[in-house]
């Protein structure tokens, strides 16, 4: 058995098992995101259904696994996002259409690994739509995608969905811990929003850009020192952290449950005395900033920095 994050072994068992059995479907939508170890789940089922082994996982060393590991394998196509706007073309789908019509080269299953499928336009979604309909014979679709919601329902309707399991914080601080992190571990699954393998990649200058963005909320500025500090901060990432901050303030209202990462004590104490509807209104606000980025909107980093500092003042209650 492959090398897997212990919270994703049974997912992989199970789907595994489903294949040895002829039940697995033809179409799979994998939920889940890469900083949590998804893509590692896909890389251990790919291989076992391209193996030509009887193993309950990928050998490793018949031709197809060679073939597979070198990036050879004439019966694999992986199709990821491309250029400026980071989508999925329809050119590419094109592609899996001619390679599902074609007789596998190898004599065993053909398999195509299609990442972030919420990225699929609609042309792009509209032309994957016959494969997944009337797919040909040994032919498996893996579709992955870090949001549901913004996978056209067209193409969820027709795969069967995988909802791949989270870390615990645990089982996610355990994984810094054995790949020897040399920075501050619980940090840094703050600043990744307690995904494990993104973390691993998080840096000195995010960590310091993290004490800087608390620092900076915590000191009694005004509203225009505030403002010009959000303005060249980095947005996403100080969005995310403000998040985490009224997450955690939420969670210790609601249900007295411990911090979801070091946060000031005198952050903590500030965000404690707010009344619970002030946070969830604070909170929404940020995730429609966040929305607005993901969809790549056109914002005004300066009239968003000071709305922000305006909201986040009025919430601290400072004139």
């Amino acid at each position: 058995m492959p090398d897997l994050p212990p919270w994703l072994n049974a997912t992989l068992v199970d789907l595994i098992s489903q294949y040895r059995a002829n039940t697995l479907p033809h179409g799979l939508l994998i939920l889940g995101d890469p900083g949590d170890g998804g893509g590692l789940m896909t890389d251990a089922l790919v291989a076992k259904l391209l193996c030509r082994s009887d193993l309950a996982h990928a050998c490793g060393d018949c031709k197809a696994c060679r073939l597979h590991q070198a990036g050879n394998h004439p019966d694999f196509i992986r199709v990821q996002p491309e250029g400026k706007s980071l989508t999925i073309r329809v050119d590419a789908v094109r592609a899996i259409n001619r390679k599902v019509a074609e007789t596998a080269q190898q004599g065993g299953n053909k398999v195509i690994r299609l990442e972030n499928a919420e990225k699929m336009n609609s042309n792009a979604a509209n032309a994957l739509l016959k494969v997944l309909e009337e797919p040909s014979d040994r032919t498996f679709i893996v579709l992955e995608s870090r949001s549901l919601g913004r996978t056209l329902p067209t193409v969820r309707s027709r795969c069967r969905l995988v909802t791949l399991p989270e870390p615990t914080p645990e089982q996610a601080l355990a994984v810094l811990h054995s790949a020897a992190y040399p920075l501050n571990p619980h940090i840094a699954l703050g600043i990744a929003q307690g995904k494990p393998y993104t973390a691993l990649a998080v840096t000195a200058d995010q960590l310091n850009q993290w004490s800087e963005c608390e620092r900076h909320f915590l000191q009694d500025l005004g509203f225009s020192q505030l403002s010009q500090f959000i303005h060249k901060a980095p947005l996403e990432p100080t969005l995310k952290q403000l998040m985490l901050w009224i997450d955690t303030a939420l969670r210790q209202q609601l249900s007295r449950r411990g911090a979801l990462a070091p946060i000031a004590d005198d952050l903590i104490e500030l965000l404690a005395n707010q009344t619970a509807r002030s946070l969830f209104n604070f909170r929404d606000y940020l995730v429609v900033l966040l929305g607005a980025i993901n969809r790549q909107s056109n914002l005004n980093p300066q009239l968003m920095g000071e709305e922000l500092a305006s909201r986040w003042l009025d919430l601290r209650g400072t004139e």
